[in-house]
């Protein structure tokens, strides 16, 4: 990840420490107070990201402070990529699919990733499918298969 100037910066923190420095905007969200920073995924990172990979957090210490994660704001003017959302999409779908089938090939021969992601661009073209979200289609996927 790479390291983000957030829009409305209100100080860096760790720079005079060594570090190269974050940006972080301070707000106050019912009275609690909160240090924003923001973070770029690189090229590989948005790949393994569409490919099921989790986005990890590492805090140093041993104690855990409470946390969120979210996604920023698109810069303004920026419109959707299709491709991109249905490549998010389809690597859901194939993901819920290979964590919860239970097997990694059916009796044929044929791995369930590589039938999963055949799958995945049939059910997003379907417009009800694909708003019914990839977890929800890959279950009904699933419901039909014959016991392995």
């Amino acid at each position: 990840m790479i390291i983000s100037v957030i829009r409305g910066t209100t100080r860096v923190l760790g720079k005079s420490q060594g570090y190269l420095g974050l940006p972080v905007r301070d707000e106050l969200r019912e009275g609690v107070a909160f240090m924003v920073s923001a973070w770029e995924p690189t090229a590989d990172e948005i790949a393994a990201i569409q490919a099921g990979a989790k986005i990890e957090v590492s805090i140093m210490g041993t104690v855990h402070p409470p946390i969120m994660l979210s996604v920023g704001t698109a810069p303004e003017g920026a419109e959707p990529d299709p491709e991109a959302e249905k490549a998010e999409w389809c690597a859901r779908f194939v993901t819920y699919m290979v964590d919860h089938a239970g097997f990694e090939k059916f009796n044929c021969g044929m791995p369930v990733r590589e039938y999963a992601e055949m799958a995945a661009p049939l059910y997003y073209a379907n417009k009800d499918q694909r708003e019914e979200g990839p977890d929800v289609c890959a279950d009904a996927d699933m419901d039909c298969w014959e016991a392995e």
